[in-house]
């Protein structure tokens, strides 16, 4: 009995230890993502454009004090509503390009928490059965997200984030006058969506 005792004892000290151990994998990480955007503004791009898939992979280098610094490529897709545009048009946004991003990350035992800031130069293509429009800008994203190890390298997130994807959708673009009974001049806000998805990261 006194045998059991000690080895139970010696085996919940071990499990504490562990959990109090950070994680460390390395500074150096490979991050990939899935997640799936939904359009908050402007008025047109809310009605109209509906996230369908958001892919990004990159680089992440940490600092000591827990700061990272890093980098990547990113695709999103959203579709065209097609009952919701005067001519019923068919089609979709195309936004794609690289980022650089800096945030910071800290593991507390298993789980994990980050957040920081990314800024992105994209090209954008709308195309649709009326017309095809190409333009680049500039977007601005905070995003948050919760991790959990799975092994001494690697981990999973779940990931928030706001993207500000610093145009306006206007009628012109899909080569009509009014979007969403809504002409050009009454459509000046920024178009923006909230994503919600999953990541990969692996650590060395």
């Amino acid at each position: 009995m006194k045998k059991l005792l000690l080895v139970l004892s010696v085996l919940m000290m071990s499990v504490s230890g562990i959990k109090a151990q950070e994680f460390d994998g390395g500074p150096h990480s490979f991050q990939a993502g899935i997640s799936f955007p939904n359009a908050l503004s402007n008025f047109a791009f809310k009605e109209i454009m509906q996230g369908l898939i958001c892919l990004d992979a990159g680089y992440q280098y940490a600092l000591k004090n827990k700061v990272y610094i890093g980098g990547g490529l990113r695709y999103q897709f959203f579709t065209i509503n097609e009952f919701k545009t005067p001519n019923n048009l068919d089609g979709g946004l195309h936004i794609a390009g690289p980022y650089a991003k800096v945030g910071y990350e800290k593991y507390y035992g298993r789980i994990g928490v980050d957040y920081g800031l990314k800024t992105s130069y994209n090209i954008n293509r709308l195309a649709s059965t009326a017309s095809n429009y190409t333009f680049d800008a500039i977007a601005f994203e905070p995003t948050f997200g919760l991790s959990l190890t799975s092994s001494p390298t690697t981990s999973y997130r779940l990931v928030v984030s706001y993207v500000n994807y610093g145009f306006a959708f206007k009628p012109h673009m899909l080569n009509e006058e009014v979007l969403a009974g809504r002409k050009a001049e009454e459509l000046r806000r920024g178009s923006s969506a909230f994503t919600i998805g999953f990541g990969y990261s692996l650590y060395f």
